[in-house]
């Protein structure tokens, strides 16, 4: 049986210049410092996700992909192949298969598909189209949901997993223009979701946004001091 012994229930994010890893609480709006990745020396990381048993997949500029130990920060590369698969940069978010099991999947979205990726093979699934850019986040229900910040309004979605068919969306007024907006995450916790966007401008770092239960949207924290390109919240997460 998986307890989460080894995987905090917070939400993991990752810095872009340097690599760190850093867990932010939802209750406090406090960000802790882990460490920093030893991954890849040549490119950045770029998108990230958490699995429950402790590892995250943090997916790097060049389309590598590398599984890390959450609790020594031990980075291995895995054996994705974007030229394999030529599914190009992609969000990722791992959800439950359903709300009565604890076996999570990890779920991937490029530009315009829905798939999942098998971390045992590394073989990717297509499952249905996408109508526009996404980053993702599951949940302990068994549900996915995507963040599409490239639609006018943004716009916040429930997704079927087998179809990638939008189930639910919220829209959300406010929220940066996609023209504005240079890198964006985001992660489902506790019955809401928490985004976290970089605008273009000159010594800006990440905004931190709430989307509640009932869809409106908040501003939680203003420039933090660094920039998150990649949130992972494991299934061991609260959903209400």
């Amino acid at each position: 049986m998986d307890d989460c012994e080894h995987t905090s229930d917070l939400i993991y994010v990752i810095a872009q210049d340097d690599a760190s890893l850093h867990l932010f609480d939802p209750a406090s709006l406090s960000f802790t410092r882990l460490g920093t990745l030893a991954c890849d020396a040549w490119s950045q990381p770029e998108s990230m996700s958490v699995a429950r048993d402790g590892v995250a997949y943090v997916r790097y500029s060049d389309e590598a992909v590398y599984a890390v130990n959450v609790e020594t920060l031990a980075c291995t590369p895995t054996a994705y192949n974007d030229k394999a698969t030529a599914f190009g940069a992609f969000g990722m978010g791992h959800s439950t298969d359903s709300a009565e099991t604890w076996r999570d999947q990890l779920y991937v979205a490029n530009s315009r598909q829905l798939a999942r990726l098998d971390t045992a093979t590394w073989t990717l699934t297509v499952l249905g189209t996408m109508k526009s850019q996404a980053e993702l986040s599951g949940d302990a229900e068994g549900q996915l949901w995507g963040l599409l910040p490239l639609e006018s309004p943004a716009q916040l979605v429930q997704l079927d997993k087998t179809s990638g068919a939008v189930l639910s969306t919220t829209k959300l007024p406010g929220f940066p223009d996609a023209s504005d907006i240079d890198t964006f995450a985001f992660a489902a916790w506790g019955g809401e979701h928490f985004l976290f966007v970089r605008v273009f401008g000159m010594g800006s770092t990440t905004d931190v946004y709430r989307v509640d239960a009932s869809g409106k949207l908040s501003v939680a924290l203003e420039d933090i001091g660094f920039e998150i390109v990649g949130a992972g919240v494991s299934t061991c997460a609260p959903t209400e």
